[in-house]
């Protein structure tokens, strides 16, 4: 059974009225990243991503791991559960940990 297209419009207008802004950091940086995936069925796949980042100077400012599970359970339909690990330097030697689901 299809839904009629007036649900649709409704729901796409109705979707974005509850989405928030983040805090952009625009300061200038060079990345460098590595896609890793893996088909482990026919309907999950695993995408790992490491990701370097270095200021203007080229020294290491950032690194981050982005893990991602997906799960294909309909055809056109995927579900995600994302893990992102960040370690930011704070000072000469120290690091700063974040993680984000």
């Amino acid at each position: 059974m299809e839904a009629p297209r007036y649900l649709w419009v409704g729901i796409m207008l109705f979707v974005p009225l509850h989405l928030g802004a983040q805090e952009v950091d625009n300061r200038f940086q060079y990345r460098g990243s590595v896609a890793l995936s893996h088909k482990i069925t026919q309907a999950l796949k695993i995408e790992l991503t490491p990701e370097i980042r270095w200021d203007e100077a080229f020294d290491v400012d950032r690194y981050q791991l982005n893990a991602e599970l997906g799960y294909t359970p309909l055809k056109g339909m995927t579900l995600y559960a994302c893990y992102r690990l960040i370690a930011e330097q704070t000072s000469n030697d120290a690091f700063s940990y974040l993680n984000r689901y």
